[in-house]
């Protein structure tokens, strides 16, 4: 019945409305010196038929006319590709066919069918008359003699005011902005900030915004540092916008310029003078060296990557860290609410800062809509806007200090419940050479969680405080897509995203695509109707389904087992997450909703068992598992476990045995033997104690546990046998384990003809390659990728471990299972996906410290849908 579900969820995505509505908005924005750029920006990346607005922000009308602008209209579609498209506007600018002046006209009246020239409050209606007629004349001039299929253009081209601006709000076609920075020239620097942020709001606040092109205009600038202060606020209002994509181009070929501006200056005998980054401030370089992975440069990007080296070069790079904790590998650090951790910022070089300020940085809007094409979005958003905007609120400004107590950087008590997400930078002032310095830290996203809840509420509870994104389930970024890439959520992907955290691998959806990948309770129900709660679902996640929106039941309350008016519920629309009451979820909608659950580890189509390191000696072969331990294994459809011994055959001597403090060593059939009593199907031997016996014992020993029946994975005769996976197959679900060693990893490593284990990171193409032809002879493989890897007796998980799982998973792994530093580590996810960085120790004898006798197994449950749909630990009682 699951499997009926999953296929039905899959014919369901591929016809679903956001699936046909296209992907979510991504603001495209660019910035160069010479305004004619953007006539090829727009050209490249407006869908050229459908008809635009286009506001113009600028000093000039820039409505000159080109002589042949016919030519170039035919010239941008009659191309047999985008990318000969782009090489024909670059011949055009290159030589100087388009001007700053006279860019707009070859774009009319397709894809720019209007233009609104935006004019300041200090404008008169006569003067505004008079530009208006100008721009006009200028649009359409030597008409008589020179004709244009599309006829005169002169009445499209308006002045426009601000209200006229905000009435495109209401309008259907697409906008498109673009901002000439030569507005602002000659203003003081906070009237410039001011003058460009009332612009900037007025142009993000647009829900068919677009794209927005900068052009920096140095010619008509009074000087470079203008020009350069002029930059940075743009840049830093554009890098405010998550879901933007920002091209700069520094290195642009400057076109010949044929202005009236240019002809003054070299009338004078001078080089009209253009933008150089080079000779960006300090705050300019710091904010392009900060964002370096968020701006792309086309033009002669080495060139760009070589002048960022040459600015950080000597630059300390400041992070801000969590006491006694550290970062998931999403990056984000995840708290309980009740923490009362500090914050500090430090770098490498150990230098103390003189003062630090701190920020948060939170969502300028409580909604936004980055599906403007969908008209239901404006249900739930009304006008909302495509660019989901951050700004930075001061929190706190201390001198001799890098730490930031947990009662400054909390939210206070009285703005909700005390979780959800916060995301902090601070800036850095340091003395160095006899000279004052400030740098600003990465930004630092903590997601402070529910205590004493189930790993969905928790997840679900870090959400909390994030604003409302009509189809951010769209939403895609470099690594992660949906609300893992972006500021905010949906309300069906509030939900998602808490059970892609627990490992679940669902995909972003809407509410009625969720369906499917939940199982039902109750049809057609009011809250009067007292439905029996089926045990165990609120904790994997219970779903009140109103059609058109789903929230999750939060707290049980009394009638304990029975869905009520009292029963809490955690939901997220039009405003910032809450937990209400059903009945005021159910005020103003239909009274009847459907109830579904999350499938739970009782729905397992399969269920499969994990043990950490099993260290095989004299001792600990006379004895078996642990109780709980024992039972998992047995009851599991498959368990696997890592000898971290190195299997023998024979009983010694070894002479090619390496020398080393520790040697595990264990007769090969002995161990078999021991293995397969406990209920064990496989063992994974990636580690750095298989060699402990040498190469010719250890061969031996692997042919001895096969002839047993133990498959294996990790090592093996050469290279090929070690990259074998171990394959289990039931209930239609096949399932591919690999096992890699990190540890010393040079060791032992296997090659063409060699013994030993899959290495890494020596290895890593080999193993890619290995998993995707695993994946290719049956797609619906589940792979599981075992390294053994870590820092012994660490509790805290290593950056390289965080670096490995990613890896693993975006070469084809459906889930990381890890041992190695023989105690348990935490419980993660990557792109919905498990991962389990280590399971301790499964069965050795005493050694270590006290934490080493800690004993767990984890268990991995799939639908038959091939889904994850719980991962838990089983732990043993510590005196067991």
């Amino acid at each position: 019945m699951i499997l009926r579900w999953f296929c039905a969820a899959a014919a369901l995505m591929a016809s679903a409305p956001w699936a046909l509505a296209g992907a979510a908005a991504r603001l495209s924005i660019f910035i160069q010196d010479n305004h004619a750029a953007s006539f090829g920006w727009i050209a490249r990346h407006a869908p050229l038929d459908t008809p635009h607005v286009l506001v113009l922000i600028d000093a000039h009308s820039d409505a000159g006319r080109i002589g042949d602008s016919d030519q170039l209209r035919h010239g941008l579609r009659r191309v047999a590709s985008a990318e000969e498209r782009a090489r024909r506007i670059q011949s055009w600018l290159t030589a100087g066919d388009v001007q700053a002046f006279n860019w707009i006209e070859p774009l009319m009246p397709l894809p720019v069918t209007e233009v609104l020239w935006l004019q300041e409050k200090s404008v008169s209606r006569s003067e505004n008359r008079r530009r208006e007629k100008t721009a006009r004349e200028f649009l359409d001039a030597n008409l008589d003699h020179r004709p244009r299929e599309s006829g005169p253009l002169a009445d499209r081209f308006h002045c426009a005011d601000a209200a006229a601006i905000r009435r495109l709000a209401g309008d259907p076609r697409p906008v498109l902005a673009t901002f000439d920075l030569d507005a602002l020239t000659g203003l003081t620097p906070q009237e410039m900030e001011q003058r460009f942020m009332a612009s900037w709001q007025l142009l993000t606040s647009l829900p068919q915004l677009s794209i927005i092109t900068f052009a920096i205009s140095r010619p008509w600038l009074k000087d470079d540092e203008e020009s350069h202060r002029l930059l940075e606020i743009a840049l830093r209002a554009a890098l405010a916008v998550e879901n933007a994509d920002l091209t700069f181009e520094p290195f642009a070929v400057e076109p010949p310029d044929r202005s009236e501006e240019a002809k003054h200056w070299r009338d004078k005998g001078l080089i009209p003078p253009r933008y150089s980054v080079r000779g960006a401030p300090p705050s300019l370089r710091r904010l392009l060296l900060q964002n370096r992975a968020r701006i792309r440069v086309e033009t002669d990007a080495p060139r760009w990557n070589l002048l960022l080296d040459a600015w950080s070069d000597g630059i300390p790079e400041w992070t801000i860290t969590a006491e006694a904790a550290w970062p998931s590998a999403d990056g984000v650090w995840r708290l309980p609410a009740d923490t009362q951790t500090p914050l500090q910022v430090s770098c490498p070089d150990n230098i103390q800062p003189q003062s630090v300020r701190w920020f948060s940085v939170e969502p300028e809007q409580p909604v936004y809509n980055v599906l403007p094409q969908l008209p239901s979005g404006k249900v739930f958003t009304g006008a909302g806007s495509p660019a989901v905007s951050l700004k930075p609120r001061p929190l706190a400004a201390l001198t001799d200090d890098a730490r930031l107590a947990a009662s400054s950087w909390k939210p206070p008590a009285a703005s909700g419940p005390g979780w959800g997400t916060l995301r902090l930078t601070a800036e850095i002032t340091w003395t160095s050479g006899g000279k004052t310095h400030t740098s600003l830290t990465p930004e630092m996203e903590i997601r402070l969680s529910a205590v004493q809840r189930s790993p969905f509420h928790t997840a679900l509870s870090g959400g909390f405080r994030r604003p409302y994104i009509f189809g951010a389930g769209l939403v895609a970024g470099d690594l992660l897509t949906g609300p893992e890439a972006c500021a905010g959520n949906d309300c069906a992907n509030f939900l998602v995203a808490a059970w892609r955290r627990t490992g679940r691998a669902l995909p972003w959806c809407n509410p009625e695509q969720l369906r499917p990948w939940l199982l039902p309770v109750a049809s057609g129900i009011r809250m009067e109707s007292l439905t029996v709660i089926p045990e165990g679902s609120i904790e994997q996640g219970l779903a009140v389904h109103l059609g058109s929106h789903v929230a999750a039941v939060w707290e049980d309350r009394e009638p304990v087992g029975k869905l009520d008016a009292g029963d809490l519920v955690a939901h997220h629309l039009s405003g910032l997450p809450e937990i209400i009451p059903l009945r005021q979820l159910l005020k103003g909608r239909s009274p009847q909703f459907d109830l579904l659950r999350a499938p739970g580890p009782a729905d397992a189509a399969l269920s499969m068992v994990f043990g950490g390191d099993v260290i095989l000696t004299p001792q600990t072969l006379v004895s078996g598992l642990q109780t709980k331990l024992a039972q998992a294994v047995q009851s599991a459809d498959f368990a696997m476990a890592n000898l971290e011994c190195s299997p023998a055959a024979g009983n010694g001597p070894f002479p090619d045995s390496p020398d080393k403090p520790f040697r595990f060593i264990a007769d090969a059939t002995r161990a078999a033997a021991w293995c397969r009593a406990q209920g064990l199907d496989s063992l994974a031997l990636g580690n750095n104690h298989a060699e402990d016996a040498g190469a010719v014992a250890f061969a031996g020993g692997v042919a001895a546990l096969k002839h047993a029946g133990l498959a294996v994975t990790g090592a093996g005769n050469n290279l090929a046998a070690a990259l074998e996976p171990v394959v289990w197959e039931k209930n239609g679900l096949r399932i591919a384990c690999f096992s890699m060693n990190m540890v010393n990893a040079e060791n032992f490593s296997a090659a063409g003809t060699t013994p030993g284990t899959v290495s890494l990171p020596q290895h890593a193409d080999a193993l890619a390659a290995a998993m995707d032809q695993c994946r290719a002879a049956q797609p619906s493989t589940f792979i599981i990728a075992l390294p053994h890897w870590g820092r012994e007796g660490m509790r805290e998980v290593s950056p390289l471990q965080r670096e490995w799982a990613r890896w693993f998973i975006d070469h084809g792994a459906d889930a990381v299972v890890g041992c190695g530093p023989h105690l348990c580590q935490e419980l993660d996810a990557w792109r919905g996906r498990p991962v389990c960085y280590s399971t301790g120790n499964f069965h050795a004898h005493p050694f270590g410290p006290p934490e080493f006798a800690e004993r767990k197994v984890l268990r991995l449950a799939l639908a038959s849908g091939g889904t994850v749909i719980a991962m838990e630990w089983i732990s043993a009682p510590s005196d067991g």
